[in-house]
């Protein structure tokens, strides 16, 4: 049940990764269209429960499981992966200034930071990226107004932070995400995620599927590679309630290096 390591560890290296070239309309009433839109970042909620069914495509592992995700808005993300039988494989807690996973398979904890993260990965990555990627909203907040353009009736934000090339397309209507690409420019390895079927929970937009699609050169056979991950989320709740975010880790568990 390695995977389990993996599908975390991907979200964490979600920044490494894709891009696609599009073609823009530059005419001065898409230019002023765009302009007049707000990315949504929705701040309705205190707590999110949400639910989803996983199937995970590598050219080493093919694996279906379930996960369930839990977010204190801006402040705390509980991620639970459970097996086909049922068996929880993995837990994990993200904070502001930590990472906290539980690998109930190897019985070993890891407790680190997204600084430690940024270093292993030659990469800024922080809570806010993550948070983003999880509700569909684009992942940098900051951007130049004058790099909005409207193509095929979606706003196209362009931004670049370091070598990493971001696209986002965003709904005209919700203003969430219904595509996001990535490309490394320093090693060609691209990420495209396409959010579908919207639908309002509490006055919330949130897409019923994710995909997600990686395109790298695999580190052993230095061959172009695929990895694909198929998202169904299920029972989406938003709400003021306070939700539960259990996390202890046994007497037992080694913690690993």
């Amino acid at each position: 049940m390695r995977y389990f390591i993996i599908i975390f560890s991907f979200f964490c290296f979600i920044f490494a990764s894709c891009q696609r070239t599009p073609t823009i309309k530059n005419n001065n009433d898409d230019g002023e269209s765009a302009a007049k839109i707000t990315p949504s970042q929705d701040s309705t909620f205190d707590f999110a429960s949400i639910k989803a069914k996983v199937d995970f495509q590598s050219p080493k592992e093919s694996s279906d499981f379930k996960l369930g995700l839990r977010i204190q808005n801006n402040k705390k993300i509980w991620i639970s992966a459970t097996g086909p039988l049922g068996i929880e494989g993995l837990r994990a807690t993200l904070r502001e200034d930590s990472i906290f996973i539980i690998n109930r398979i190897e019985k070993k904890y890891t407790e680190s930071s997204f600084d430690t993260l940024s270093r292993l990965l030659n990469f800024e990555v922080d809570y806010s990226m993550l948070q983003g990627i999880f509700l569909a909203e684009m992942p940098l907040k900051d951007f130049d107004t004058t790099r909005k353009n409207v193509v095929d009736n979606q706003i196209l934000i362009k931004q670049k932070l370091k070598y990493i090339n971001i696209d986002n397309y965003l709904n005209p209507i919700h203003k969430k995400l219904e595509k996001l690409f990535l490309l490394d420019t320093r090693t060609g390895h691209r990420l495209e995620i396409n959010y579908q079927n919207y639908k309002a929970y509490n006055k919330i937009w949130f897409p019923e599927e994710a995909t997600i699609l990686v395109s790298y050169i695999d580190k052993n056979t230095r061959k172009p590679a695929k990895t694909t991950i198929n998202i169904r989320y299920q029972n989406v709740i938003f709400t003021h309630d306070k939700l539960a975010f259990p996390f202890s880790v046994p007497n037992s568990y080694r913690q690993k290096k």
